[in-house]
């Protein structure tokens, strides 16, 4: 897999608490796991991870990921958030990917599709002496592009029942003649529960 280098790029922190992994109650331990949004009496449970694309030699990078749960007096709802680094010269994202849970594989279509394009520039001075004792000093500037392309993945009922038997996901997306494949192991390992809490029973 070609790793797209964003050295000094901040880090998308996704932190899981595992240590009371037994307890009914451990992912109220998971910091911004659920929170009670009183303008829309809606309960959200979200779960994120950060995960590479197991291709090899792809233009296409890593994937911050986000899965999240709505729960409303009459409904609920789940649905994962991808955001996926790529090289400015790799091709747009396809509409249409897959996803694979519990030994089943499942056509999925993708929604509100949307390209951030990012830059950074970085200098770097390096001091040294010449043979004649002189401080010489260099200057070098570099300047790096790379695009984020976001895109929201809906649940059917379907894909829930694979998700809630099974002990394994992945997902599979299409840029042009690139494929990106990402394999779920925090969210997977969670994701029963995140299913299960149900604010309404209280």
């Amino acid at each position: 897999m070609r790793k797209i280098n964003l050295s000094g790029k901040p880090a998308v922190a996704s932190v899981f608490i595992l240590l009371a992994i037994g307890l009914s109650g451990c992912l109220s331990l998971v910091p911004g796991y659920h929170v009670y949004d009183e303008f829309t009496n809606t309960h959200r449970y979200t779960l994120t991870e950060s995960e590479s694309n197991s291709e090899y030699g792809s233009d296409i990078g890593e994937a911050d990921i986000k899965c999240s749960r709505l729960v409303t007096a009459n409904s609920e709802s789940v649905a994962f958030y991808f955001s996926i680094e790529r090289e400015t010269n790799s091709f747009g994202l396809e509409p249409k990917g897959f996803m694979k849970a519990n030994g089943k594989q499942f056509e999925i279509q993708l929604s509100d599709i949307f390209d951030e394009e990012r830059s950074r520039e970085r200098t770097t001075i390096t001091k040294d002496s010449t043979a004649t004792g002189k401080q010489r000093k260099t200057i070098s500037t570099t300047h790096q592009n790379w695009i984020v392309t976001n895109f929201v993945v809906p649940v059917t009922p379907e894909m829930l029942a694979a998700i809630r038997s099974g002990r394994d996901m992945m997902f599979r997306f299409y840029f042009g003649p690139d494929m990106a494949t990402y394999k779920l192991s925090k969210i997977t390992t969670l994701m029963y529960r995140l299913l299960d809490q149900d604010p309404r029973k209280k």
